[in-house]
């Protein structure tokens, strides 16, 4: 069975949590909730690993980092 998710949970994911991530801890955290083999589909139809999630989110400004930390950019529309 295909392990499949839209990235759109994952900023619904950071827009709802309390903790504060490095690139290497979100990716162990969405690895932790969807399972090591979870790909990750989004608008423009990109299928993404977890490893390729940040640096996509970043591209796209939906995320920022300060620091080594990454944040969600809540000013930003969920799709571009």
């Amino acid at each position: 069975m295909e392990n499949h998710v839209h990235i759109h949970e994952v900023l619904h994911f950071l827009a709802d949590t309390k903790n504060d991530y490095t690139d290497a801890g979100l990716v162990a955290e969405v690895k932790e909730m969807y399972g090591d083999d979870v790909t990750f589909g989004t608008c423009a139809n990109h299928a993404l690993i977890p490893e390729q999630i940040v640096d996509f989110m970043l591209n796209r400004g939906k995320i920022f980092r300060d620091g080594e930390l990454i944040k969600l950019n809540k000013m930003e529309e969920t799709c571009d």
